[in-house]
C-alpha cells in the first residue's frame, strides 16, 4: 500500500529549489491549457463551423 499523503508525494516530484517548483508549474499549466483549447478547438470546427471530423 501507498503511504504518505498526497501533497507529500507531489512535494517530492517537485524538486527542492523555489525556482524549479515555479518551472514545473508553469509546464503544468501551460500543458492543461494547449489540452484544454485543442479540445476546444476541435468541437468549435466540427459543431459550429461544420468541418468534418475526419
Amino acid at each position: 500500500m501507498i503511504k504518505g499523503s498526497l501533497a507529500g508525494r507531489i512535494g517530492r516530484m517537485a524538486g527542492d529549489s523555489g525556482p524549479e517548483r515555479v518551472l514545473i508549474a508553469a509546464s503544468f499549466v501551460n500543458r492543461v491549457g494547449n489540452g484544454l483549447f485543442n479540445a476546444a478547438s476541435a468541437l468549435y470546427f466540427t459543431l459550429a463551423v461544420g468541418l468534418p471530423a475526419v
